[in-house]
């Protein structure tokens, strides 16, 4: 494109999107045991994470037929021919 300055605003994104990726592998393997011992401290019956949720794949389905549009119908009411 013509935006002025793209040269620097690409640059900039690509060294945001490298160091980001960087700091959350350097600190995922480090916050991830920080949680599990968390988790393994706490009262686990009072934790929302503690729940076991099921999922059904029928519901689903169902869900996502309720959810898309109803296919369109003739309009009846059109007299041109």
């Amino acid at each position: 494109t013509d935006l002025a300055g793209i040269e620097t605003i690409t640059t900039v994104a690509a060294i945001t999107v490298a160091l980001s990726v960087v700091a959350h592998g350097a600190t995922a393997f480090t916050g991830s045991q920080k949680y599990a011992d968390w988790y393994e401290a706490q009262d686990t019956d009072g934790l929302a994470e503690a729940k076991t949720v099921h999922h059904s794949p029928r519901l689903r389905i169902r869900r996502m037929k309720t959810a898309m549009p109803a296919k369109p119908t003739p309009d009846t009411t059109d007299t041109q021919q």
